[in-house]
């Protein structure tokens, strides 16, 4: 998978407007755990063609840097999010913040630092949805890695669609993939401990924000479990809408069956700050 990653779809971009300046609205968009930029560029998109600057960062140890997950830690997602807010924030005196489940937490960090004009979390991580969860502070010292994939079914027609959306292009036919897939895609333990430390953490500063908030939250996401979604909504000051709707985590990729809703929430939620609907 590590070679997978090196394509250019999924580095870090920027979609700007040439006649864009500093009285322009500009969206920033961070994608989740183990995910890339390639999983914002639908949203970075509409928000685009509906007259905003878009940029998708990545977070360090993953996309093209995911050989590099074990290494990273929650305080350096912290800090290099906070550090690409602070530059966006100086270009634009309108800004979108999006997070994308890990991202959401990182958002929300951002956010508390330097309040957006909006912001607007997809599926927002705040826990693992796993009770076992509290123990990764022992188990990472005991378990090296755990293999989510490694008996995954290639055949499951739903396992399939999951995989043509989140991993387009990759053939799942060929015997040499699904040994990848199996055996290869592990995710060490230490970086799991990370990412609740993460989640905390955003949490922790959701009552700092003071920007006006909108959560989309899928009904039946089994990665992002929508009551942990409720409860970080209550932490928001100023939350403008909750929305939750039968979807699964896949919230942000146009080629999912909830698209069509995410896009409407999105737009309607971003309406004033856009220059064109």
């Amino acid at each position: 998978m590590i070679e997978y990653y090196q394509q250019t779809q999924f580095e870090p971009f920027a979609l700007e407007h040439p006649e864009t300046g500093k009285n322009g609205c500009g969206a920033m968009l961070v994608h989740g755990f183990t995910g890339s930029p390639a999983d914002m560029r639908p949203l970075a998109r509409l928000l685009y063609d509906h007259g905003a600057d878009a940029r998708v960062i990545a977070h360090p140890g993953m996309a093209s840097d995911i050989a590099n997950l074990a290494r990273a830690t929650a305080s350096t997602w912290r800090e290099v999010s906070l550090e690409r807010w602070v530059e966006h924030t100086r270009r634009y005196n309108r800004t979108i913040l999006v997070g994308y489940s890990m991202g959401g937490a990182a958002a929300i960090q951002m956010a508390a630092q330097s309040a957006p004009d909006l912001l607007l979390l997809i599926a927002p991580f705040a826990r693992i949805n796993d009770r076992r969860a509290i123990f990764l502070p022992v188990l990472k010292h005991r378990i090296k890695e755990f293999r989510l994939l490694s008996r995954v079914d290639f055949d499951n027609p739903d396992v399939r669609e999951w995989f043509e959306a989140a991993f387009p292009g990759l053939d799942l036919d060929d015997p040499e993939t699904r040994r990848v897939v199996r055996e290869d895609t592990g995710i060490a333990t230490p970086a799991l401990d990370e990412l609740r430390k993460f989640g905390a953490m955003g949490s922790l500063d959701a009552s700092k924000v003071t920007a006006p908030v909108v959560i989309i939250q899928g009904h039946h996401d089994t990665v992002v479990n929508p009551r942990h979604s409720r409860r970080l909504a209550d932490r928001f000051p100023n939350l403008q809408a909750y929305h939750e709707f039968p979807g699964e985590h896949l919230l942000t990729l146009d080629t999912v069956k909830s698209w069509p809703t995410v896009r409407s929430l999105v737009l309607t939620a971003a309406s004033n700050l856009l220059s064109k609907v």
